[in-house]
């Protein structure tokens, strides 16, 4: 494991060399994990979001669309 990660480390050295700021970011399995359920429960509440949207935008055409059909019934009774 040492010698894998020693290769590792020797791919991102010629960056750090050559004036890149480099940062080496290891996750465990579980936090790794962990940011996963979090990134999933955050994709649901906007899903849950936009599908609320979606319902508000069909109510609201709906609406628009009864409001112009009594308009053009007015201008034939008129």
């Amino acid at each position: 494991m040492i010698h894998e990660l020693r290769v590792q480390l020797a791919r991102v050295e010629p960056m750090v060399k050559s004036g890149r700021s480099t940062t080496l970011h290891f996750l465990t399995r579980e936090a790794a994990n962990e940011e996963m359920q979090q990134l999933e429960r955050e994709l649901e509440r906007v899903n849950a979001l936009l599908t609320a949207k979606d319902t508000i935008i069909a109510q609201k055409d709906s609406l628009i669309q009864e409001v112009e059909q009594e308009g053009e019934c007015t201008v034939f009774y008129s």
